[in-house]
């Protein structure tokens, strides 16, 4: 895959592109209290729209009110600074203290979600995964997996019920074959749903059934978060929400987003080679290994 795609679709599919859209709309807002003239002007209208086109084009799944709010706001602080000189100061003033905070509180509220969790330690628990091709790979005879690789390498219990072009609903049939097996269960599934026919209220739905199978009080559930294309806000809305409702361990979408980008990661850009499915390996091992040590 070509590096410069798989930086962009790194940019946008991990939240980065968040991130640097608050960040432009906050240099514009600096820019604001020295802009002098009316190239000074320009480049904060220009910076600010920038940052405004980074914030919608990253997807990050923040609640509907919070962009109104931040949108209407801004909206209504940038032609101000166009009539600043006959504005009472008071009233700029406060528009700019406005959009400050409004943002700031979106950082606030977005960053928790880019933490990776710690898992408890636990009694040498024994791993089942719930999964699509990503992790079983494009061909049923495939050896190389990173769930293969994952078992030879580390002295866990894995019990691999990954299935190639499973969806969130298909996936309730692999999660019957845990049975009444406790341990950790790592849900990778999703992605057929996001890329596929699915609609963000049927994922909604089947995701409830789903986790209500899958969460019992002798079980660790941990999910991991979708990479989000422009416009998905949506289904990274519901995975949080649903993972707040059961207890889920949620992962940072910037983990997966980051093995798929990696160079020489995937043959397609979704489904991993052998390097990626090593890089895969390591990267869950690094998420679980606390419970384990």
């Amino acid at each position: 895959m070509d590096t410069s795609l798989d930086y962009v679709i790194y940019f946008v599919g991990s939240g980065l592109a968040f991130f640097v859209g608050v960040a432009a709309i906050l240099a514009g807002l600096a820019i604001s209290l020295r802009a002098v003239g009316r190239a000074a002007a320009h480049a904060r209208d220009l910076v600010v729209m920038l940052g405004g086109l980074f914030v919608v084009i990253s997807a990050a799944p923040l609640e509907w009110w919070a962009y109104a709010v931040a949108a209407a706001l801004t909206g209504v602080w940038l032609p101000l600074e166009w009539y600043r000189n006959i504005l009472p100061s008071r009233v700029l003033g406060a528009s700019r203290l406005a959009v400050l905070l409004v943002w700031l509180l979106a950082l606030a509220l977005e960053l928790p979600f880019h933490v990776t969790t710690s898992l408890p330690l636990l009694n040498k628990p024994t791993l089942f995964l719930i999964g699509d091709s990503v992790s079983a790979g494009i061909l049923e005879s495939e050896k190389g997996t990173w769930p293969r690789l994952f078992a030879k390498q580390h002295d866990v219990d894995m019990r691999d019920f990954s299935k190639a072009g499973a969806t969130v609903e298909s996936a309730r049939k692999q999660a019957e074959k845990i049975g009444n097996g406790s341990g950790i269960v790592l849900l990778e599934i999703g992605g057929n749903d996001l890329l596929g026919t699915t609609s963000a209220e049927q994922f909604e739905e089947q995701l409830d059934l789903l986790l209500g199978d899958v969460c019992r009080e002798d079980r660790l559930v941990v999910m991991l978060g979708l990479p989000l294309p422009p416009f998905a806000n949506r289904f990274g809305r519901i995975q949080r929400q649903l993972a707040r409702k059961y207890d889920v361990i949620l992962i940072p979408q910037r983990v997966f987003a980051g093995i798929i980008t990696a160079t020489g990661g995937t043959v397609d850009g979704i489904h991993l080679t052998p390097v990626g499915h090593q890089r895969m390996a390591d990267t869950m091992w690094a998420l679980i290994r606390s419970a384990y040590e």
